[in-house]
């Protein structure tokens, strides 16, 4: 099996360090804390091969693009650097992204900023290499790109978790990946069993019939309570619904807020 999303954060800052758990605890991946200490960040990073890293840019023993720079040397594929400036400094952004950052974010910034370019790097890092399996033509136009579409998952992981789907169990990745699929290619109508139950199955190197059972499993629990005990889904629909029924109110909840968006 495909192992979950790591995010290594390095601060010595509690409120950052709570919010980032907190968030990305929440979306379902695992967060490996790190003071705020070049030496340190490396001996994480070949230990726990994050796939993103956030830092700040300037640390004791080594700054961020010399972290970057010596992370080069590591044989394993390299995590995205999200690197924190506390001041404006031309000459060191572009040294960053001469290295090899992926974000440069001057603080103090809001959390919800970081995180949303912290999911589009997840995002790409999840989805970019496993284009090829939707066999849809690569001039296919998706219709959100940038902020809207950082805005869009961010959406879409709230309206998962509010109807008390758990983000510990893997069927809520799953549900996740699925919504994301279906607007990423607005003009294509999916099958469920014959698309996206394969689809998700090779991104996540397992089969469609395990899939299917994850979904259902977490659909269950969120039916029977979800984490908390509390039966909020019940409160939107008479009935349990199936994968399919649960993936189509996600995504029509998420284009009726959308058109209220644009219309506002």
């Amino acid at each position: 099996m495909k192992r979950s999303a790591c995010i290594l954060v390095s601060s010595n800052d509690f409120s950052f360090l709570s919010s980032c758990g907190q968030f990305f605890s929440a979306c379902g991946v695992h967060v490996v804390y790190v003071e705020n200490d070049g030496k340190k960040v490396l001996e994480a990073i070949k230990r726990c091969r994050p796939d993103i890293v956030i830092l700040n840019a300037i640390m004791p023993f080594f700054d961020a693009s010399s972290v970057i720079y010596i992370s080069h040397e590591f044989k394993f594929t390299l995590p995205k650097f999200v690197v924190l400036a506390n001041t404006e400094n031309p000459e060191v952004e572009k040294e960053n992204f001469e290295m090899g950052a992926s974000e440069y974010i001057l603080m103090p910034s809001d959390h919800s900023l970081i995180f949303s370019r912290v999911l589009k790097l997840l995002s790409y890092i999840n989805w970019h290499s496993n284009k090829n399996i939707f066999e849809i033509s690569t001039a296919t136009k998706e219709t959100d790109t940038g902020a809207e579409q950082i805005d869009t998952e961010l959406l879409v992981t709230k309206l998962i978790l509010n109807l008390g789907v758990p983000s510990h169990v893997s069927g809520y990745g799953y549900l996740r990946e699925a919504v994301l699929i279906c607007l990423s290619h607005p003009s294509v109508k999916f099958n469920v069993t014959k698309n996206i139950y394969p689809v998700i199955a090779k991104m996540n190197n397992s089969t469609p019939a395990r899939i299917e059972r994850s979904m259902r499993h977490a659909i269950s629990i969120a039916w029977n309570g979800g984490s908390e005990g509390d039966c909020v889904m019940k409160t939107e629909l008479e009935e349990k619904p199936t994968n399919s029924q649960f993936i189509a109110l996600i995504l029509n909840e998420v284009r009726l807020t959308t058109s209220a968006r644009q219309v506002g």
